[in-house]
C-alpha cells in the first residue's frame, strides 16, 4: 500500500494487475515472449504433413496448424518448398517456394491445400514450416514425397493420310483402307475405309476414336500390295505421308504372281478397269510390264 499527501490512499491488487495485462494482451500491446538473446520464439514444428490425393498435375496435402511464439494464437504464414530431389535444411532458401498457401488457422485445426501445375509421372518432395509475425520460421519440418500420375490419353482430330500408288496419281474418289496398330503389336487401335479428296488424300473420320501416340499404319487398296508405315507418332492436325503401294496384286492376296497374270491374261485387249493398271483404257503389254516388274513381291501385314 502506498500513500501520497493530499490523496486518498489506494491499494493495487494482484487481480487488477493481471486484468490489465490481459486487456493489453488482447489489444496487442504486450510483446511476445523472447529468448534470453532477444530472438523471438519460433512457431512449433509441423510434424504431420500428409499426402491425401495425387493427380497427374496436382497433389492434395493436409497438416495440423501450429501456434506462434509459444502463444495459442495462429502462426502468420506458411513457408512451403518443393523439389524433385530429397533436400536438406541447408538447401531450404534455394528451393522453389509454393505460392498461395492458406492463412494459418487456429492451432490444432487441419489445414488442406492443393499444389497444382506439376508435371505428370514425376517424383516430388515437399515440406512446410510455420512463420510468425517477426518472420521467425519453424526450426524443423517433416518431408513427404510422391509421384504424380501419368498423363491420360489425348484424343486426336483432323488427321490426314496421304497415300501413294505406284504408276499413277491418285484420283478423287479412290477407296483407301487404313488400319492403325499400337506400335510393335498386332492390336488395332482404329481402322477405316475412306475415299480420297481432290488432293488424293483421305481423312480420319470424326467418328474414329484415336489417341495421340506411336502407331504402325497399314494402308491398302484394290490392285496394290499392302504397305505399312512403322512407329509413326500420330498427333492432331498431322498430315501423314504413307509409303508407295506396289501395283499388280490384281486378285488381292498380297503377293504378285501367276495368279494375277491369270486374271490379266483373261482380260487381254479389253478395257477392264481392274487389270488396266496404267488406266489407258486397254489391257496390254504395258500393264504386263508393271506386273512383271513386281513379280513375287509380297506386301506387309
Amino acid at each position: 500500500m502506498s500513500s501520497f499527501p493530499g490523496k486518498k490512499a489506494r491499494s493495487i491488487s494482484v487481480f487488477s494487475i493481471i486484468s490489465l495485462i490481459i486487456l493489453m494482451s488482447g489489444a496487442g500491446l504486450v510483446p511476445r515472449f523472447a529468448r534470453a538473446d532477444g530472438a523471438a520464439i519460433p512457431p512449433a514444428n509441423i510434424v504431420d504433413l500428409t499426402v491425401v490425393n495425387v493427380g497427374s498435375s496436382s497433389v492434395q496435402l493436409t497438416w495440423s496448424a501450429v501456434g506462434a511464439d509459444g502463444y495459442v494464437e495462429p502462426a502468420t504464414a506458411y513457408d512451403m518448398r518443393i523439389a524433385q530431389y530429397n533436400f536438406t535444411m541447408g538447401a531450404w532458401s534455394s528451393l522453389t517456394r509454393v505460392t498461395g498457401t492458406p492463412t494459418p488457422g487456429q492451432p490444432g485445426i487441419q489445414e488442406s491445400f492443393a499444389v497444382t501445375g506439376l508435371n505428370p509421372g514425376t517424383m516430388y518432395y515437399i515440406a512446410v514450416r510455420g512463420v510468425d509475425s517477426f518472420g521467425t520460421i519453424s526450426v524443423a519440418y517433416n518431408m513427404v514425397s510422391f509421384t504424380t500420375a501419368s498423363a491420360g490419353p489425348t484424343p486426336v482430330s483432323n488427321v490426314i493420310f496421304s497415300p501413294q500408288l505406284e504408276g499413277m496419281q491418285i484420283p478423287a474418289g479412290k477407296s483407301i483402307s487404313v488400319v492403325l496398330y499400337n506400335a510393335g503389336t498386332a492390336t488395332a487401335a482404329a481402322s477405316f475405309t475412306g475415299t480420297t479428296d481432290t488432293s488424293g488424300r483421305v481423312a480420319l473420320p470424326q467418328t474414329a476414336s484415336l489417341n495421340a501416340g506411336l502407331y504402325d499404319i497399314l494402308v491398302s487398296t484394290q490392285g496394290y500390295l499392302k504397305k505399312k508405315l512403322f512407329e509413326y507418332n500420330v498427333s492432331s492436325n498431322a498430315i501423314i505421308e504413307l509409303p508407295t503401294l506396289p501395283v499388280g496384286d490384281i486378285n488381292n492376296d498380297n503377293i504378285i504372281n501367276s495368279l494375277d497374270w491369270s486374271v490379266m491374261s483373261g482380260k487381254w485387249f479389253s478395257n477392264d478397269a481392274t487389270t488396266d493398271i496404267n488406266k489407258d483404257g486397254i489391257v496390254n503389254s504395258i500393264d504386263w510390264s508393271f506386273l512383271s516388274k513386281n513379280w513375287f513381291m509380297t506386301g506387309d501385314n
